[in-house]
């Protein structure tokens, strides 16, 4: 039997009477609708149009010549995995000719307030600091903790040194990690790495 002619599909036009062109004239538009289009003409993935482009069309202005206009796609490195930064904050800061570092933003996370009882300890060359009733040292009326001198000492924590604080919430714990450790922790963060082709600069 005899093949049905094809009817070419015409583009959606607006005209000045307020209806499109290929639809009946009893359906009036009343605002910017969706167009349904072909597949011819939705644009390859070699050339991008951009948005002015569409514009300069309708206008029947002359196209801007644009030098290398394929756009080539840059390398995208993995996600690396969310981290949930509701149980712990993190800070660097710099210690003082005092010994004081600028702790505020940690006490107040941990809900320290000035005047409680802390303790310091030594843990694995980190600095630990944890709510004590019964120590004898107490969180300073501007919440920047000061270093116990012979705590310094054997931290080899100096005057201008940087430190990472790390307040861990759900242990009600300040960590302070003297700036000999970040050393270490960065050395051995960039041992693990390898080479990956395509990275970003």
């Amino acid at each position: 039997m005899p093949s049905r002619p094809t009817l070419a599909r015409r583009p959606c036009l607006e005209t000045s009477s307020g209806h499109r062109e290929g639809t009946p004239p009893s359906q009036p538009s009343t605002g910017f609708k969706h167009c349904s289009r072909t597949p011819a003409d939705i644009p390859s993935s070699s050339h991008v149009v951009q948005p002015a482009d569409r514009i300069v069309e309708t206008l029947a202005i002359p196209p801007l010549a644009r030098a290398g206009s394929a756009v080539t796609a840059l390398p995208v490195p993995l996600l690396e995995p969310l981290v949930d930064d509701s149980t712990a904050g993190f800070a660097l800061v710099r210690v003082d000719g005092s010994g004081a570092v600028a702790s505020k933003a940690a006490i107040t996370l941990l809900g320290w307030s000035a005047g409680i009882p802390i303790r310091y300890d030594l843990r694995s060359g980190l600095i630990v600091v944890t709510a004590d009733p019964n120590a004898g040292r107490r969180v300073p009326a501007k919440l920047n903790l000061v270093l116990p001198t012979k705590i310094r000492s054997r931290c080899r924590v100096r005057a201008g040194d940087q430190v990472f604080l790390a307040a861990l919430l759900e242990h009600k714990l300040l960590v302070i990690y003297p700036q000999r450790r970040l050393y270490d922790m960065v050395l051995a963060y960039h041992a693990t790495l390898r080479t990956e082709p395509g990275s970003l600069p």
